[in-house]
């Protein structure tokens, strides 16, 4: 992680000295005794092996330590600086790219010629000779360097260090991608707490544009494992997420938390969300606290999607003066508890049809909502149908009065329309779909949505 430490073994006959500490000190030592020069060297041979598998890396001199090489990766990074301000600044301009990459070909670095290859591989017109001899360049300078410019992510992302522990995962436990040169995206299979450390401390996490986590692990299911059985930690604890507080991930675009179970704490999200200003997609499953989510200012968000929880505070949301460059919102609740009230109600749509900052929203799925043909008429009289291109009411109580009035509207903007297990007939789908746009309608019920709530028990359960 972010330790500078040194350890140094050396054989002498029978024995072998440690000598061990911060970098900077003279540390401590200790001498060991053994019956033969064999013995010592089995031992001394078992000690480097089990440093090396820790994380240290072995220094041929001084120069070649955790120090110096740290010193070096700071000097050259404030060196980059302005190239890499001005990339946080212009993410998606492809020539602040191309001129860093020549100052790195300048410099000799090969990591220009690798971030011009992958500029070059952007272009859709490129002929297929062309690319493959590019692609194959690319592959050979990834082949090449990759160690090297994810440093300390290297054990992880490469030799999927940890997957041992992991008796059950088959896949990769890390994937990962390069694009403009930069380490632009992470999928984490199984999240365990050293690697969020390493990530947190590694320089990389500054320019990272997408994070997905697979699997958080609760703190008892991590006890479980050789690494972490002396820690005291319960289902409650979410030691994995422990490495984003305070951390900022300054260029993340996208952050998907969406594991099948995840019982930790909703503040372990939030620190990880407030690293994250420049968030464009955000896609959770989670524990979290909405109403502190829908307050925080996020002014790149284009897409919000939450699933599987029972808050959703949409006035809040509403009112939320950051996020005029929202354009999609996809909400689908945990199914309804008996004795709840509808997570998702007709107040909830007026608020987001009447907002003053919504005013980029084009895509809306709203699953086990009881506002029926009361939301449908607020979405048609409230003008919001006009820039609607995606439209998901699904596990709702939409009847054929609704659908009638959705015909009788200009869809010609609409792209999607879908209406699955609702209360409409087949007579209302097909006058739906004469309209021309792409409608999906399953599974539809009978009877009155008054008298028949089944709907809201459909949700999102584990």
């Amino acid at each position: 992680g972010g330790s500078d430490k040194f350890w140094i073994i050396e054989l002498a006959g029978k024995s072998h000295t440690v000598r061990y500490g911060r970098q900077g000190t003279d540390g401590q030592s200790k001498t060991k005794e053994f019956g033969s020069p064999e013995e010592a060297r089995k031992s001394y041979d078992k000690l480097v092996a089990q440093k090396v598998k820790k994380g240290y890396v072995e220094a041929n001199s001084e120069g070649d330590s955790r120090g110096a090489q740290l010193k070096a990766t700071e000097a050259d990074l404030q060196e980059q600086e302005p190239f890499l301000a001005e990339i946080l600044e212009n993410p998606d301009d492809p020539a602040v790219y191309a001129v860093f990459a020549d100052w790195l070909s300048e410099k000799g670095d090969p990591r220009g010629e690798f971030m011009s290859l992958q500029l070059q591989l952007e272009d859709e017109s490129l002929k297929t000779a062309k690319r493959k001899e590019l692609q194959k360049q690319e592959k050979a300078l990834l082949k090449k360097h990759q160690r090297e410019w994810l440093g300390d992510l290297a054990p992880y992302l490469i030799d999927q260090k940890g997957k041992e522990l992991i008796e059950w995962l088959r896949g990769p436990m890390f994937t990962h991608r390069f694009a403009r040169g930069f380490l632009d995206s992470i999928t984490v299979h199984y999240m365990l707490p050293d690697f969020s450390n390493a990530l947190r401390h590694s320089p990389l996490s500054a320019t990272l544009k997408s994070l997905i986590l697979d699997h958080l692990p609760s703190g008892d299911e991590l006890t479980e494992l050789p690494e972490y059985a002396n820690e005291e930690w319960d289902f409650a604890d979410s030691p994995s997420l422990d490495g984003f507080r305070g951390c900022m991930y300054e260029s993340l675009q996208s952050f998907d938390v969406t594991p099948e179970n995840y019982y930790g704490p909703e503040e372990a999200i939030m620190f990880a969300l407030r690293g994250m200003p420049r968030l464009r997609t955000l896609d959770l499953s989670v524990d979290v606290d909405t109403d502190e989510l829908f307050k925080m200012k996020l002014p790149f968000l284009r897409s919000l999607t939450i699933d599987h929880l029972n808050n959703y505070p949409l006035d809040v949301l509403a009112k939320n003066k950051s996020l005029t460059q929202l354009e999609a919102i996809s909400f689908f609740p945990h199914a309804m508890e008996h004795g709840d009230e509808p997570y998702i109600q007709l107040s909830d749509i007026q608020a987001i049809c009447r907002s003053k900052y919504l005013t980029s929203l084009k895509s809306v799925a709203l699953y086990s909502a009881n506002f029926g043909d009361e939301g449908i008429a607020e979405i048609i009289d409230s003008g919001l149908i006009k820039r609607l291109t995606y439209l998901d009411l699904s596990y709702g109580c939409v009847t054929d009065a609704g659908a009638e009035r959705l015909a009788a509207c200009d869809l010609s903007g609409m792209q999607d329309l879908i209406l699955n297990n609702n209360f409409l007939s087949k007579a209302a789908i097909r006058q739906l779909e004469s309209t021309g746009v792409k409608v999906t309608a399953t599974t539809q019920s009978n009877g009155d949505p008054a008298a028949d709530d089944e709907y809201l028990y459909a949700g999102s359960w584990e």
